[in-house]
């Protein structure tokens, strides 16, 4: 999956490239896109699972609308905001997909329209917010942050980002984009590495 809540959507996948960095990662999402397009004509249906809680879900219908524009059937599916499409069990998804709908030409417009704002407004971070996008910029969780590493104390990276995963502080981030925000406080030298370790989440932080 392309997550598209943080980050600059105009350059995503060097993005991307960024936040796996520590992990040694390398995403070539360019060349599955050109094996997407490639596979479909206008007779293929694409089936997108998306969600008006979770904005990583919401954007990708949006991307998916305006990157197959006139070149396939789009249709959707939106699961009740308490299913987590990401750990669906196989014996729901025929109920679910009851709630399948084919996407009009007018609907694919709109979600198109609002892939465009999104690009124009080009965010650090994209939330949801009664099944609207939500426009943050990184420093707007700054705080929130150092307070639950004021709370910790001296701790490991994982331990932080699991209280912050936790406590849904961003409801759609996965840990490695929580790192990314932690390592920007690290830059700017109000969070301190302690002891480095190999493994980089496990290495230890404290605030400035």
């Amino acid at each position: 999956m392309i997550e598209l809540a943080m980050g600059d959507l105009n350059n995503h996948l060097s993005f991307l490239n960024d936040v796996y960095y520590n992990y040694g990662f390398y995403f070539d999402y360019n060349e599955y896109v050109g094996e997407l397009i490639d596979s479909v004509d206008k007779n293929t249906i694409v089936r997108v699972w998306s969600s008006r809680s979770n904005s990583n879900d919401y954007l990708l219908l949006l991307y998916m609308c305006n990157l197959l524009k006139d070149k396939c059937i789009i249709h959707v599916v939106f699961p009740s905001d308490s299913i987590n499409i990401d750990i669906l069990d196989s014996k729901d998804i025929p109920l679910l997909l009851e709630q399948e709908k084919i996407l009009t030409i007018d609907e694919v417009n709109k979600y198109i329209e609002e892939w465009n704002k999104e690009l124009n407004i080009n965010s650090d971070i994209r939330v949801m917010e009664n099944g609207i996008i939500v426009n943050k910029n990184y420093s707007d969780y700054d705080d929130i942050i150092l307070n639950y590493l004021n709370k910790l104390g001296r701790c490991k990276i994982v331990n932080l980002v699991e209280q912050l995963i936790h406590n849904h502080v961003i409801n759609d981030l996965s840990a490695y984009f929580y790192e990314y925000l932690i390592n920007r406080l690290i830059e700017v030298g109000k969070i301190k590495i302690v002891k480095k370790e190999d493994i980089y989440s496990h290495s230890i932080i404290e605030k400035s």
